[in-house]
């Protein structure tokens, strides 16, 4: 169960003001210290960070996660052993992105810019300037963003607010705008700004594809379907705009599975990722020469390790 008793207990403390924010604040703090102590007295050469909530101060006790970003050599099992034991006495502590050293800035290339800016410990250790992001490539962080917060938009909406504020500065909304949607945060609203970001003619299509479940091919979700033919069809018919979508949607998926391996099988993935990189191919729109050697000098890396 994701919300234990712990986290459970600390969230109605903060919610409700019973316990000084300081006080919930310091749990959390004195559970990533020690971890991060041990960590380094067994691995001294491993890079361990946190990012996202706790790397920008905006924890919100027992609804926020510590997410953290393991840089280190393919032998680092020990090191996400010990995040995974400290995992089962903290429950607040959340995912590990692990970026082998040998492709980490492979991964840097093809990921999306909007969602790596949100560790920026990440990028100042590899030195690395993301690209600008381009209008595909923002509505995909917030397309995620709506599909990964859809039941804490709902239930806790005041958790997402610091996450919401970073993705709405991605959309160019004034101070004042974006202060106002902010502090009125729901799922609804996040939905229908999304919806206003589209060209007129795709709305009534975009909306058809959100309804659609999991089991059921899907332009907007073309990674769940990626091993089908019938997914390939469909992207092969669709419009320019629709094709950029898709291969937004696929550059993330490479990256988010690539960061993952440390509890995925090897021969499941990396067909995933074979799957992932011919969909790309049947949007026939050609693909940056720089990303395209990213990805293919990844896929060297997984036959080979």
């Amino acid at each position: 169960m994701r919300f234990t008793f712990i986290k459970d207990t600390l969230a109605f403390a903060e919610t409700n003001g019973q316990w000084p924010s300081r006080y919930l604040q310091f749990v959390y703090r004195f559970s990533w210290n020690i971890t991060l102590k041990r960590v380094l007295a067994l691995n001294s050469k491993a890079h361990f960070w946190t990012r996202n909530s706790y790397q920008f101060n905006k924890i919100i006790p027992g609804l926020s996660d510590i997410d953290v970003t393991l840089v280190s050599d393919p032998h680092s099992s020990h090191t996400i052993y010990i995040w995974n034991h400290f995992k089962k006495i903290f429950p607040w502590f959340g995912e590990i992105n692990y970026y082998p050293i040998d492709i980490a800035k492979n991964l840097l290339i093809i990921a999306n810019p909007g969602e790596i800016k949100r560790d920026p410990k990440l990028l100042s250790f590899f030195k690395f300037e993301p690209t600008k992001i381009t209008p595909s490539q923002t509505l995909v962080v917030i397309l995620r963003m709506l599909l990964h917060d859809t039941s804490s938009l709902k239930k806790h909406p005041v958790a997402r607010r610091a996450k919401w504020d970073y993705g709405l500065r991605l959309l160019d909304l004034s101070d004042s705008e974006r202060e106002r949607w902010i502090s009125n945060l729901n799922y609804q609203q996040c939905l229908d700004l999304l919806l206003e970001r589209l060209p007129a003619e795709e709305v009534s299509d975009f909306r058809n594809e959100l309804e659609k479940s999991s089991d059921e091919v899907s332009w907007l979700y073309p990674q769940k379907l990626a091993h089908l033919k019938q997914t390939h069809d469909l992207i092969a018919s669709l419009s320019d705009w629709k094709k950029q979508i898709v291969i937004e949607q696929c550059l993330w998926e490479f990256w988010g599975v690539m960061t993952q391996t440390h509890w995925l099988q090897k021969p499941q993935y990396q067909q995933h990722l074979k799957n992932i990189y011919a969909l790309i191919s049947t949007c026939k729109i050609p693909l940056d020469p720089v990303k395209n050697r990213a990805i293919e000098e990844i896929l060297e890396y997984i036959e080979k390790n």
